[in-house]
């Protein structure tokens, strides 16, 4: 696979970040494994929407060989799902779709949720 240039580089990321941003679009994702959606937004930082393009490039320098072959792999699935090449498998299936970054505040709330309703068995198991 051909190293990409920066230009290239930031035209990806960009059209990453357009298609995540767009609630019709961002369903995508989840036709790649959550490794390879995981992929795509570290090695692209799609979620630094903040960072100028001289702090996105120097975030990909930092990264190796090996995540710039596996983000272009995932970059070229997405494509393919995109585009129609890649179909969907018959029958229902559960696709998970990862965020860009962990929610604390959801994860916690989750959390709580859960030891609740533990508690509230608990309790009615003891009764």
């Amino acid at each position: 696979m051909a190293r990409l240039t920066n230009k290239e580089y930031l035209a990806r990321r960009e059209f990453l970040q357009k298609l995540w941003d767009n609630e019709k679009t961002q369903g995508a994702f989840c036709f790649l494994s959550p490794n390879k959606q995981q992929t795509l937004h570290h090695y692209f930082a799609t979620s630094k929407y903040d960072w100028t393009n001289e702090q996105v490039l120097e975030h990909r320098k930092a990264m190796s060989k090996n995540e710039a072959f596996s983000a272009g792999k995932a970059f070229n699935e997405l494509c393919k799902v995109l585009t129609g090449e890649k179909k969907r498998e018959p029958g229902v299936r559960v696709y998970p779709l990862m965020r860009q970054e962990i929610d604390i505040e959801k994860l916690c709330r989750a959390l709580w949720m859960i030891a609740e309703q533990e508690a509230k068995k608990r309790t009615n198991d003891s009764s």
